[in-house]
């Protein structure tokens, strides 16, 4: 599914002529890992900035909605590595002589990322298990990369409002079960989100689910960078 998804992006970009290959992507992310493998030989543009939530098609209940089933696949970091596979072979079929360029920059990328989810891993390691609720459901490629247990969303529907009723009931269910935190995005509901913890004492914790969502999110690391750190600080009780 990931090598799909990433091909469709570069598919219809024009054979390469010299010069910087122009990439388009539909993601912020997809562009932030274009770029970490194209490096200076390509220039690459976003249709959708950060926030745009995938177009709904379906409106069954149940499942998140969307036609091939949760898109937030970038989340798990570790996607990163099948995805830039995808990323090399899409931009040397482009740029063939760029090959051995595009292969380094990943080889580096790869390298500070698994670093990195080495140590994210163990900066989490102290709360695996740790059962959170999500406005949105944009977070179980996270949460099953970090130990998170999802128990419930806000939405009853992604992109459906919650009801009066399903907020009451969705506060008294989380006292009850010991829910720390409530994950929200920058454009989620915040002021239902602050009534929700308040009834049911959890902390409200804002995570960014794509690069550029945040000023400190400028590319893919950044982005599970500050991730990280603020999910640990709100388990942790911090600010």
């Amino acid at each position: 599914m990931l090598r799909a998804l990433a091909l469709v992006l570069l598919a219809a970009a024009p054979a390469w002529g010299g010069g910087a290959l122009d990439v388009v992507t539909t993601s912020t992310d997809l562009k932030a890992l274009v770029e970490a493998v194209g490096g200076e030989r390509v220039t690459v543009a976003s249709l959708a900035p950060a926030q745009v939530e995938t177009p709904k098609i379906k409106s069954e209940p149940g499942a998140h909605v969307h036609g091939f089933g949760n898109p937030h696949y970038w989340l798990d970091p570790a996607n990163g590595r099948p995805m830039t596979q995808t990323i090399l072979e899409a931009l040397a079929r482009l740029s063939p002589d760029g090959r051995e360029v595009f292969a380094r920059n990943r080889t580096r990328f790869l390298e500070r990322l698994d670093a990195s989810i080495a140590r994210w891993t163990d900066i989490m390691a102290a709360h695996r298990g740790a059962r959170v609720v999500v406005y949105h459901d944009s977070w179980p490629y996270f949460a099953r990369r970090f130990g998170l247990v999802v128990v419930a969303t806000v939405e009853p529907v992604p992109g459906v409002p919650p009801s009066p009723a399903s907020l009451a009931a969705l506060a008294t269910s989380m006292k009850a079960a010991g829910v720390r935190l409530l994950i929200v995005e920058p454009s989620a509901g915040h002021s239902i989100a602050s009534r929700v913890a308040a009834s049911s004492g959890a902390r409200v914790v804002t995570l960014v689910p794509s690069v550029g969502g945040d000023p400190e999110a400028r590319d893919y690391l950044q982005l599970f960078e500050l991730n990280v750190r603020r999910l640990t600080e709100a388990l942790a009780g911090g600010r």
